[in-house]
């Protein structure tokens, strides 16, 4: 909670929230809406402080936006996600944080071939969220 002043001396709390998005699926809604509907291209490049400030309650203040994910494998897609984030940072200081995950290589074996291939799969990310809340609860 942060004391904040009324006049006359009157004084109440704000509640202080800090949102926790779980990046890939944040993105893959955002390119899954842009499918049905091109418009939502926009919002790729978007200030996610201020997206996320719209959803605060009159006795809240934004403490934090926190973005877990993983550096993507492209080369291209890596300078887009570091440009996105860079903003970001450039905007709102450290009121936006990155928690990066990362990839590891999972083995697919063709049923009938027996042939293996391997995939990049994210890891980390749920976990990275799930350690990050109850961190926050000790310390407040």
């Amino acid at each position: 909670m942060v004391k904040a002043s009324l006049s006359r001396g009157l004084f109440y709390y704000m509640e202080r929230v800090t949102f926790y998005i779980d990046g890939f699926n944040f993105y893959y809604a955002l390119k899954r809406s842009k499918l049905s509907n091109p418009i939502w291209k926009q919002f790729y490049w978007i200030d996610l402080v201020k997206l996320f400030s719209q959803f605060l309650g009159n006795n809240q203040i934004l403490e934090k936006v926190v973005y877990f994910t993983a550096t993507p494998l492209s080369i291209q897609k890596s300078s887009r996600q570091g440009a996105l984030f860079n903003a970001n940072k450039l905007l709102n200081g450290n009121r936006f944080e990155i928690v990066r995950g990362k990839y590891y290589d999972k083995q697919f074996i063709c049923p009938s071939c027996q042939f293996s291939i391997s995939k990049p799969e994210e890891k980390r990310t749920d976990v990275n969220i799930s350690v990050a809340i109850p961190q926050k609860w000790k310390c407040d």
